[in-house]
This record gives C-alpha cells, sequence and structure tokens, in this order.
C-alpha cells in the first residue's frame, strides 16, 4: 500500500478473504457456544466426550460457589447432536 500498488493490494485482501481462519478438520480444534432463554441453557461444544463432561463439572462448580446455584442431574445432560446418543 505504501508503494502504490493497490491491484496487487486488492488482488492479496481477496486472497485472504477466501482463505478460511481456522481448520475444523484439526484434532486439536474445540468450539464452545452457548444460548440462553429465560432460565434454560444450551452450552453447544465440538470436541471429545470426555472434555464435555469437564466442561459440565466446571459449569456446575461455577453456578453452585458463585452464583448458589445447582444443576438439575436429570435435565442436565450430554447428548451427541447428531446420533443422540
Amino acid at each position: 500500500r505504501k508503494r502504490g500498488d493497490l491491484t496487487k493490494v486488492r488482488e492479496l485482501r481477496k486472497q485472504l478473504h477466501s482463505m478460511p481462519s481456522m481448520d475444523t478438520q484439526d484434532p486439536g480444534y474445540r468450539r464452545l457456544r452457548y444460548v440462553r432463554y429465560a432460565d434454560d441453557t444450551l452450552v453447544g461444544f465440538a470436541g471429545p466426550k470426555a472434555e464435555a463432561e469437564e466442561i459440565k463439572e466446571h459449569l456446575a462448580q461455577f453456578l453452585r460457589d458463585d452464583l448458589k446455584l445447582e444443576l438439575s442431574p436429570e435435565k442436565t445432560l450430554i447428548t451427541h447432536a447428531r446420533t443422540r446418543a
């Protein structure tokens, strides 16, 4: 840009925007999202089940210790989104 080559800058910017910002096939890739509606919360996690259980324990501890709330064991489930297992 400093050299005044705006055509090259546009080409490189277009190339940059076409490249993915993350590799979802990477075995170390994780994604965590949550949605809250009224008094319900849905947490979506892309990763191993063991990590999902660990996240659930950390969340339960935070709710219990900091907010003085308890998770309902019959309502708090870990469910596979595609197979529902």
